[in-house]
């Protein structure tokens, strides 16, 4: 792999296009999106490089504090 990309709006439109764009490239891509069918899509474009897949749901933001554990099973999940 070339590199990481990061692409948030990745389950359609031009972010879909970008993440796309970097898998032909053989990059590793982290696709973030409110639709977990269309990733899910997304990651059928190559099923063989989807190494962790993430759900969260949407939380007001009077719950931010409590959310810790949330973001660090994004970061562990993500290659090292």
């Amino acid at each position: 792999m070339t590199g990481l990309l990061v692409v948030t709006g990745a389950s359609r439109g031009i972010g879909r296009a970008i993440c796309a764009r970097g898998l032909d490239r053989g990059m590793a891509v982290c696709a973030v999106a409110r639709s977990a069918d269309e990733l899910a899509a997304l990651a059928a474009l190559a099923p063989d490089r989807v190494e962790a897949e993430l759900s969260f749901a949407c939380a007001p933001l009077a719950r931010l504090p409590t959310l810790g554990a949330s973001h660090d099973s994004i970061f562990n999940a993500l290659p090292h």
